[in-house]
């Protein structure tokens, strides 16, 4: 049982973390192992004034949860603020972490002056949808689409 939980915004790139997080990657979908996150791509993150990785550690230092944060400036649309991959590892779910992490991410988008967070959940997540609903999310009517570049 975790008994303390600390939200870290990651302001250094660290290998570490990269694997800390990319083991919650079968906690947010099968299709995903828990591979390292790539460096590369942690590091760009981390070193963007547009982006940021926030992570949850419990009080060994483990990354037990983690959300990514992006900014999004268009001229019609706004300062969007884009929520990618909130994700708590699997065995600790249901202990308010999820929680935690989301007003880490709010508290972050306010901060850089943002008028709104857009994010996609799947489907089948109910419990997600639920998790959202109860901070006052609500659906958007929008037709998703995905472009793969080649």
């Amino acid at each position: 049982m975790i008994k303390e939980i600390t939200i870290e915004r990651l302001k250094k790139f660290s290998h570490d973390d990269a694997v800390g997080i990319g083991k919650l990657g079968p906690s947010l979908s099968a299709r995903f192992d828990d591979s390292p996150m790539g460096d590369e791509m942690l590091r760009k993150i981390v070193e963007s004034p547009s982006h940021a990785q926030i992570v949850a550690r419990d009080e060994t230092g483990k990354i037990v949860g983690a959300v990514t944060m992006n900014t999004v400036y268009a001229p019609f649309a706004g300062r969007i603020g884009y929520l990618e991959e909130i994700v708590v590892d699997a065995d600790t779910q249901g202990g308010g972490i999820g929680g935690k992490l989301w007003d880490a991410a709010v508290a972050w988008a306010r901060e850089q002056g943002l008028d709104r967070i857009e994010f996609t959940s799947r489907k089948d997540r109910a419990a997600t949808h639920a998790f959202y609903e109860k901070r006052g999310a609500f659906v958007r009517e929008s037709n998703p689409y995905r472009f793969e570049l080649e």
